[in-house]
């Protein structure tokens, strides 16, 4: 009898590990799905596509500039990176974790990026860390975003 209580437990543990895999896996295609959003709307300079990817209290710690905090000030820095740069980007995830409500993304960002008042274009070579927040309606949002240089200018 006991055998029996020890299979039947061990099933129920092996089928669950498969209902996290399989919970994770789609978290993080949700996760993939935010970052290509993301990826279209900056490529795009659309600040208005962007700012519904954050959540109200996020903090953006961009490359050579002070850590941006809550979304207002995100969106006067994504407004001003816009009039200044057009960008051709890609954000390629290298490595997502997700532990319950949070993620964790890595990615590099390549592409080039072009003065706008002088048309001077240069390569870009990035890498981030995005940690993202899972609402209770299942929505997942960038709740701290962190990127720099893989070379110094």
């Amino acid at each position: 009898m006991r055998n029996k209580w020890l299979s039947l437990l061990f099933l129920i543990a092996f089928v669950s590990s498969f209902s996290a895999v399989a919970a994770s896996e789609n978290a993080e295609d949700a996760i993939k799905s935010v970052l290509a959003k993301y990826q279209t709307s900056f490529n795009a300079g659309d600040v208005d596509g962007i700012v519904p990817l954050y959540v109200s209290d996020a903090v953006l710690m961009p490359a050579d500039s002070p850590a941006q905090n809550g979304i207002q000030a995100i969106r006067a820095f994504m407004e001003e990176v816009f009039r200044t740069w057009s960008h051709e980007l890609s954000f390629n995830p290298v490595e997502a974790v997700v532990v319950d409500e949070w993620a964790f993304l890595r990615l590099e960002i390549k592409g080039t990026v072009t003065v706008k008042s002088t048309a001077s274009s240069q390569t870009l070579s990035n890498k981030g860390l995005i940690i993202l927040l899972q609402s209770e309606n299942g929505e997942w949002k960038f709740a701290r975003y962190v990127f720099n240089r893989n070379k110094a200018p």
